[in-house]
């Protein structure tokens, strides 16, 4: 009985949803525009395909965006002590920063010009910090972190990008006050040498001593560092990724936390084996999820809410809600987004390797780079997997207020003590008839489920749990499955001063 009353809701909505002007996406001007986020090219970093040939893959496939995310610098160095910063080992491979910036911002623009229905937007991943622990000697040498990354999309700067605050970038002259100390104790060390020199006996051979060890102490502790860190001294937590952070923030920039729950385990290497393709003496390497940096770190644009593994951030009251719970409190300047990274190299090789498969889909005005980047800013997205060749699309995600008020995702509705209302409309793109399965969530709480076959829409009234919150969706179909950014209200005669 309880079934057929739900079905008859279902049916009373959908009538209702054909007879009322829907406030979707569209009908408020805005356009859905499909794009390919976390895609690696061979030009300048992992990836197995050339831009060109990538800007071909993605017309194939239906897409209008592909956010580039070369790789900012792949190396690896690992210093012997005591002058860890001029003696070490070392191996780098392509990389934005190996063949330039500005080459890089060129060869994006260049295609951008050849191909007007295309947008490529160039973005760069970054892997700011990583740290050793154990030793060669014993076999247990571990290194820590090397695929912690977080992107960084919307310099346009050469420079800008070229002094990224990350291990391995080369000279810097940003943190010189703060490294400058532990350079004049060696340069005071260089001084009194000196002085020795002009002695005789015993003196003169300590101060030669001391010269050479001054020189190369100062040498390896010069203060034109591109990074604030260094390897060896563990565990910097958080910090070296607030870094960047801050300073993309600082240079217009915007970051997202790139596969914060990536499953990498602790993988071994050696002589016979490689690692960023180069072959090198055993090592571990360690990466530990991250997913809890979402709470730590601050002013971030957002993260993957949808990549090749298992995530557990986007559930009710974890790390996500914990998020936007604090900026609705006053304790963020700024709201956390999702959208979906694909993590691209290759085609074929695995589920997840074609660039329609995993796809953030924005919302905007116009078909322009701008638009796109000031969804991205916004929260005017959401993010897809495909599991098929049929494709799932979020037709419109809108909260409205009773005078008529309405947003989609990024948004922000006023309500004075009475409901909002909901709209919601999921359909694939052959009409096929699928089961779906949708969440709505209210501020950290499932408020509840709905369970249809698509073509869906849904209509529901809503009461709002706090002074200011938001309302996100979670749709599942089988293999398909769509991760929708929150809308948020707030009612003015509710909140504290």
């Amino acid at each position: 009985m309880k079934g057929c009353m739900i079905r008859v809701i279902f049916l009373l909505c959908a009538a209702l949803w054909i007879m009322t002007p829907c406030r979707s996406a569209h009908a408020e001007g805005f356009l859905p525009l499909t794009g390919a986020v976390h895609v690696h090219s061979s030009d300048f970093s992992s990836g197995d395909h050339t831009l060109s040939d990538l800007v071909d893959m993605a017309r194939k496939r239906g897409l209008d965006v592909i956010v580039l995310t070369d790789h900012d610098r792949i190396a690896l160095s690992y210093g012997i002590p005591p002058f860890r910063h001029l003696l070490s080992l070392g191996f780098s491979r392509n990389s934005v920063l190996k063949r330039g910036a500005r080459q890089y911002l060129d060869a994006v623009n260049k295609l951008n010009a050849e191909n007007p229905d295309m947008i490529l937007i160039p973005g760069i991943e970054s892997a700011p910090f990583y740290y050793w622990t154990g030793s060669i000697f014993k076999g247990n040498l571990t290194v820590h972190g090397l695929r912690k990354h977080i992107h960084v999309i919307g310099l346009t700067n050469p420079d800008d990008i070229e002094h990224l605050p990350i291990l391995e970038s080369g000279f810097s002259t940003r943190y010189v006050m703060k490294l400058l100390p532990r350079f004049l104790l060696f340069f005071g060390i260089i001084l009194l040498s000196l002085v020795l020199i002009t002695w005789k006996g015993i003196y003169k051979t300590a101060g030669r001593i001391l010269l050479l060890l001054g020189v190369l102490g100062a040498l390896n502790a010069h203060p034109f560092k591109s990074s604030l860190f260094d390897p060896y001294h563990g565990n910097q937590g958080a910090a070296p990724f607030q870094e960047v952070i801050d300073y993309a923030d600082a240079h217009g920039g915007m970051t997202f936390w790139a596969h914060p729950e990536a499953n990498y385990g602790v993988t071994e290497t050696g002589p016979d084996k490689k690692i960023l393709r180069f072959k090198i003496p055993r090592v571990f390497m360690q990466t530990e999820k991250y997913a809890s940096d979402l709470i730590t770190t601050h002013g971030y644009t957002g993260f993957e809410s949808l990549y090749g593994d298992t995530i557990h951030a986007t559930e009710p009251g974890k790390e996500w809600d914990q998020a936007l719970i604090r900026y609705c409190d006053g304790g963020r300047k700024k709201p956390v987004w999702g959208l979906c990274g694909l993590d691209f190299h290759k085609q074929g090789q695995n589920s997840w390797s074609y660039l329609d498969r995993g796809e953030t889909v924005f919302w905007v005005q116009e078909k322009t780079c701008e638009q796109v980047l000031n969804a991205m800013r916004n929260g005017r997205m959401y993010a897809v997997y495909q599991g098929g060749d049929s494709k799932i699309r979020l037709n419109s995600f809108s909260l409205a207020s009773q005078d008529g008020e309405s947003e989609i995702s990024g948004g922000t509705v006023e309500t004075r003590g009475e409901s909002l209302n909901l709209h919601l409309s999921v359909n694939f793109s052959d009409a096929a008839q699928v089961p779906v399965r949708i969440e709505i969530i209210d501020s950290g709480k499932t408020l509840y489920t709905l369970e249809g076959k698509t073509p869906l829409n849904v209509i529901q009234d809503i009461t709002p749990s706090r002074a200011k919150g938001y309302v996100r969706a979670v749709v599942r179909a089988d293999k398909y499955r769509i991760v929708a950014n929150p809308i948020f209200y707030k009612d003015p005669t509710k909140l504290t001063p």
